[in-house]
């Protein structure tokens, strides 16, 4: 076994007498479980050595027989689930089927060698009007294309449209501006503690995992300062945060009332926001709040993560460069940042105006004068 360049997961190198080197994945970076799966290949080949393919009743070879590019896709997607099953963790293994639910109801009675651009095309927009967002679209696309990179390298699977086909093209972006006005009527909506997580997260920017599962370790009140370490940032970077005014004011509130439940609630030890059965807020529990206050409210197609882009249109609008509002928000390049932020129609104005006061009297004169 061995590493791949620019991949932690162990990769088996299997040779074979009178055949070529081959390099397959074991999809994990964990050596034990890569050691497991190493083992089960090794007694597969020694097998079909030993009896021949057709005695083996080895995948490929049946596979091979019925052809495998007319394998229904619910098929190649529980079987891709199932292999996938003795590496992942419980949570993913029910992300999976999660996800297959829809793909399996528009796609399942198709062939493997159906699928194109086309399909994919109408699969988008008939989620899309389901109601289904952008994110989980591309998780149901990402299975989908998981389940064709496995039949190639494990099925004799020779159909792969995803290395031809641009499905992010198809995918459209949401548009979505959330005013001020909008985010007073939902705050007003919320219990005290999720308010004070949406106050905290509209002037800190910081993601969903970071805000509410913000630990007091990674928090200095004398600085006014929030360190979130490396190993919990998306960017895999150490992203420090600077409160304002109102951001501090919100977690000395919850800081306060954390600490009555010192000896009360073990996880008041560590977390900074707890909910009112005295554990530690969730970010599955802080999205229903959200989707309830929301909903109360009045609000329609507003999420969680909206609070990170009106952060970064704030402070646009405010104008800050693109450098700050990167470092802000912690993005790894500028263009995230310019997807974050959203035009400013007043601000817009007062940019186009400023022309009156350059070359406007200038224009004018010019064409009084040509009048003449």
């Amino acid at each position: 076994m061995r590493h791949r360049p620019g991949s932690k997961n162990w990769h088996l190198v299997i040779r074979v007498a009178g055949s070529q080197e081959r390099v397959l994945s074991t999809r994990t970076s964990k050596r034990r479980e890569a050691e497991k799966f190493r083992d089960q290949i090794r007694a597969k080949l020694i097998y079909s050595l030993k009896n021949g393919p057709e005695e083996s009743g080895g995948e490929r070879t049946n596979d091979r027989k019925r052809g495998s590019n007319h394998i229904a896709i619910s098929e190649l997607i529980d079987r891709y689930i199932s292999e996938r099953r003795k590496t992942v963790k419980d949570s993913t293994f029910s992300f999976y089927k999660y996800r297959r639910i829809y793909l399996v109801e528009k796609l399942g009675t198709m062939k493997a060698s159906s699928v194109n651009q086309e399909v994919l095309g109408k699969y988008i927009d008939e989620r899309f009007e389901d109601g289904a967002g952008e994110s989980t679209i591309r998780h149901e696309i990402n299975l989908l294309k998981g389940c064709f990179r496995m039949g190639v390298s494990r099925w004799s699977l020779t159909c792969n449209p995803f290395p031809g086909i641009n499905y992010r093209v198809a995918i459209k972006r949401r548009e979505r501006d959330v005013s001020q006005d909008e985010w007073l009527s939902l705050s007003s909506s919320l219990d005290v503690c999720p308010r004070r997580i949406l106050v905290f997260g509209l002037h800190t920017g910081l993601r969903a995992e970071n805000l509410v599962g913000l630990r007091k370790e990674w928090v200095n009140l004398e600085k006014r300062m929030v360190s979130i370490p490396a190993a919990f940032h998306k960017n895999k970077k150490r992203h420090v945060v600077y409160l304002n005014d109102t951001a501090l004011l919100a977690l000395k509130e919850a800081w306060a009332d954390t600490e009555k439940l010192r000896g009360v609630s073990p996880d008041a030890q560590t977390s900074v926001f707890m909910n009112t059965k005295e554990r530690r807020y969730t970010v599955s529990g802080f999205y229903r709040a959200f989707k309830k206050a929301a909903a109360k409210a009045g609000i329609t197609d507003i999420h969680p993560h909206d609070m990170r882009h009106s952060f970064c249109s704030m402070l646009a609008a405010s104008e800050v460069s693109a450098f700050d509002v990167k470092t802000a928000a912690g993005h790894r390049d500028l263009r995230s940042s310019e997807r974050y932020v959203h035009p400013d129609a007043e601000r817009c104005r007062k940019v186009v105006s400023l022309l009156d006061e350059e070359i406007g009297e200038k224009m004018a004169n010019a064409t009084i004068s040509n009048q003449k």
